[in-house]
Order: C-alpha cells, then structure tokens, then sequence
C-alpha cells in the first residue's frame, strides 16, 4: 500500500508552539497539510504560526484541562492525524504532589481525553511524544519518568482500541530545543556539546530529527503500536 498523502490532510499538533510540535507543524505544512497548532500560550501560537505559514491556525488550549480538549475537538470537527507533544518541565528540585498531578494530567491524562473525543477520517492516526526518561529514570525525575512510561504503555492499548487509527509513540533523547533555554546560553551549549560527544551520531538531537519520524508515522499505513526510540543511540 502506497504511503498516506498529508496533502490536503487536516493535522492537529498539540504542543504545536515550539520544539518538536512546532517543527512537526512546520513539516507537515510544506507537505500540504492544514495544520492546527494548539498550546496554553497565545502568544506563542501567533509566533509559530507567523513561521509555519498560511496554512497554519491556532487554537489556545490548557491539556491539563480535559474539559477544553473535549470543546476543542469538537469544535475542530474530523481531523487525519493528532500529534501530542505537550508538557513542559516541572521546576528543579524534589517534585511535589501538586506538580506530580499537573504533571499526569498534563502528559497522561490529556492522552484519554484526546483519545475519548476525538473525531478521525479514514487513515487517520494519533502519534504522542514522550522521553528517554521513561526507558532510563535519571535520578530525582522518578515520577516523572513513571507518568512517562504509562504513556507509552497506553498507546500499545489505544493502538488496539482506537483501530483501525493508528497509535505510535516516539520516545526522544536529549534534543536541542526550547526546554533548555531556562539555562543560560553558554552552559546550555556545553551542555548539549558534552552530551553530543558521548553518543554514537555525534551531536544531540534536534526539534526537526523528531519531526521528521513523527511524519512517518503519520503517513505508513503499516505502523500501529510502535515505540520508536529515537535518541542518537543513548540507549545502547
């Protein structure tokens, strides 16, 4: 079977306002697609679309809010292909249990109500993004590496409840994006030089490696269920 055209496609990237959302947007817009980028910040949606281009729009949405998921899915209507790429770093130091339940909601619970409401044509496919740290916990980010993990559980069993739509997980590496930049420009390119020189390609990942692999699950008819570990080789 020939490979999913995103030409004319409508794509949903939660997330959608920087890093691998925005540049799965961006990619997924030079093939064609009507792309809808969705995030907290208003701001930040008007920036990445003034980037992505004409046919990019946005939508404000709180992912730790099950109720506006399900309002922006049913204003949005039927859409080809969801990518959820959403979560943002909790503050440095011992997570608290508010933080740990933001977190989940956040990053896990999103995946349900994204899953109960949405509305998908013939092909369609849901892709969600999640990290290395749910295969090797650095210490101090137990939680968050286990509300992690649960994702990339659930989307093996959403790949079977959700056929025919297609569910896959990629699970990232170190990358350079705009998570990084709470430290300061000269330490952050250090930091992403000493982690790039430990693995086998080299260098760390970048927003566009992503996004790249996340097209190719939105578009081969034949992946459902995979856990695709993209991190440069760390984890070998």
């Amino acid at each position: 079977m020939a490979a999913i055209s995103l030409n004319g496609a409508r794509v949903l990237v939660i997330g959608g306002s920087s890093g691998f959302g925005e540049a799965t947007a961006a990619r997924a817009a030079r093939e064609g697609a009507h792309v809808t980028i969705a995030s907290r910040s208003e701001d930040k949606l008007r920036a990445a679309a003034a980037r992505i281009g004409d046919q990019c729009q946005t939508a404000v949405v709180d992912v730790r809010d099950g109720d506006a998921i399900a309002g922006m899915l049913a204003r949005l209507g039927t859409l080809d292909h969801i990518v959820l790429s959403a979560g943002e770093l909790p503050p440095p130091g011992p997570m608290s249990l508010e933080h740990m339940h933001e977190q989940a909601n956040a990053r896990f619970w999103s995946v349900i109500h994204v899953a109960r409401n949405a509305q998908f044509g013939p092909g369609g496919s849901l892709t969600l993004v999640t990290g290395a740290a749910t295969l090797r916990p650095p210490k101090g980010m137990a939680a968050l590496s286990a509300i992690g993990a649960a994702v990339n559980a659930l989307s093996r069993g959403l790949a079977q409840d959700l056929a025919p739509v297609r569910v896959n997980t990629i699970i990232p590496g170190a990358a350079d994006t705009p998570l990084w930049d709470t430290m300061p420009a000269d330490k952050k390119a250090d930091r992403m030089e000493q982690i790039g020189r430990g693995l086998p390609v080299g260098r760390v990942g970048e927003a566009d490696d992503v996004a790249m692999q996340i097209i190719a699950c939105m578009v081969n008819p034949f992946m459902t269920g995979s856990l695709v570990v993209l991190d440069g080789g760390g984890s070998i």
